[in-house]
């Protein structure tokens, strides 16, 4: 038999990405650049109440930009058959993952993002941080719904059961957050950045 078991748990902590983006010819000046903006935003969180382990720097990518049509472009008549690309800048993406546990303070830290340095934020996730409570208490549930399944299967064939031979688990790890928690959290972006979810 197979037996089912869900549990319903609200979401207390929002996961927010965001990177803040400079460029520049100079690779000393775009690192520079970066990493005072960078030490900004850190900055901020911390004071806005975010503790540091839960700041985490997901990607640090240097890249240069080419322009490849530099020739084309260049007033010279003179005829050129091979053209290398020019170096036009170097962009610095920093990116970094923040978990917000006060879900009150959502809305009022994405608001002020952009104004400590952020270029992008990337995504908003809204989930339950330590869920094994939760999942101890589905697989209880999955192996009531078993038994009654196998006493209902008994009881229609006229068996007895025995021991239990094998338990196999499988979990579903898909999250479906409900949508009046998230807006709920971000109910105070409404003075900030509208956000709709």
């Amino acid at each position: 038999v197979n037996g089912e078991g869900k549990v319903y748990a609200k979401p207390d902590v929002a996961i927010v990405d965001m990177s803040v983006i400079n460029q520049n010819i100079d690779v000393e000046k775009v690192q520079a650049e970066n990493d005072e903006k960078t030490q900004k935003v850190i900055n901020f969180l911390k004071e806005s109440g975010v503790d540091e382990k839960d700041i985490k720097t997901l990607q640090y990518n240097l890249q240069p930009e080419y322009d490849y049509n530099w020739c084309r472009n260049a007033s010279s008549t003179q005829y050129i058959s091979y053209c290398p690309p020019k170096l036009v800048d170097y962009i610095l993406t920093q990116t970094i993952e923040v978990k917000i546990r006060d879900l009150n303070n959502v809305g009022k830290i994405i608001g002020k993002l952009t104004d400590v340095g952020v270029n992008q934020v990337s995504s908003i996730n809204f989930i339950v941080d330590e869920d094994s409570v939760y999942k101890s208490e589905a697989r209880k549930e999955a192996v009531l719904d078993a038994q009654k399944r196998a006493n209902d299967i008994a009881q229609t064939a006229g068996i007895k059961l025995g021991r239990i031979i094998t338990i196999n688990e499988s979990t579903n790890n898909d999250v479906y957050p409900r949508v009046n928690y998230a807006k709920e959290a971000l109910m105070d972006l409404s003075s900030a950045s509208p956000i709709e979810i």
